[in-house]
């Protein structure tokens, strides 16, 4: 069993700053229409659709929608999980590090997310 060491704070604090780096680039690369029509939609989608439909096109069914009910499932065990700590402790407030941890964790799953999204179709929708 290989025995991870927790991740410093300073290691958290790049891996979230980059991430809402390519955030903010993606939704600046977004805004362009000609460019998300000349690079994204006429240039790397079609590959991108090229190598997924070899990845993916033997599977009789969506695997994007898969992927939605998990993560809806996802979310929804989260939320219920967050809210028993909270019905169960009788306390509304978190420690400090608690907060930290649980902003770093909420900042990195919807950044990635985010990137994901754009990335596979999300961009398409802005030209």
């Amino acid at each position: 069993m290989v025995n991870f060491k927790p991740m410093k704070p300073a290691g958290k604090v790049f891996i979230a700053t980059f991430l809402l780096t390519i955030c903010i680039i993606i939704r600046l690369y977004s805004l362009n229409p000609i460019w998300v029509e000349n690079g994204y939609s006429n240039t790397f989608f079609p590959h991108l659709a090229t190598l997924l439909r070899y990845g993916f096109g033997f599977i009789p069914f969506s695997v994007g929608d898969i992927l939605y009910g998990l993560l809806a499932v996802w979310l929804v065990w989260k939320f219920t999980r967050i809210f028993l700590y909270i019905y169960r402790s009788n306390k509304i407030g978190w420690s400090n590090a608690r907060f930290k941890m649980r902003a770093y964790k909420l900042i990195v799953t919807f950044s990635f997310i985010y990137i994901i999204f754009n990335i596979f179709w999300g961009i398409n929708y802005n030209r």
